[in-house]
C-alpha cells in the first residue's frame, strides 16, 4: 500500500514499509532522547545550562595563563562551593 503526505510543504509518497521503517526509527530516537539527556553545545559568551553534580571538578585544579579563562575558572569554583553549602542544608 503507498500513502501520500504532505511533508515540509512538499508531497511524498511512501511505501508502508518506509513508513514504519521511519516511525520505528522516530520512536527509537525519541526514547533515547528521554534516556539519554541531550545537551546543547556551549558557545563562547552565552549562556549554557549544566548539572553541576555532572562535572569532574578536577579539571578546575589548575590555574588558567589566559586571564579570561582564569576568571571563568573561578566562577565555576563558586558556583561548586555555593552547590556544596545548599547540598549541606
Amino acid at each position: 500500500m503507498k500513502v501520500t503526505l504532505q511533508v515540509n510543504g512538499r508531497e511524498m509518497t511512501f511505501e508502508e514499509e518506509e513508513l514504519i521503517a521511519i516511525v520505528e526509527k522516530h520512536l527509537s530516537s525519541e526514547t533515547t532522547k528521554q534516556t539519554t539527556k541531550v545537551s546543547q553545545k556551549p558557545t563562547e559568551d552565552a549562556w549554557f545550562e549544566v548539572e553541576l553534580q555532572a562535572i569532574d571538578q578536577k579539571l578546575f585544579e589548575k590555574k588558567r595563563k589566559d586571564s579570561r579563562q582564569e576568571a571563568t575558572r573561578l566562577f565555576i569554583l563558586e558556583a561548586f562551593a555555593e552547590m556544596k553549602d545548599n547540598d549541606e542544608t
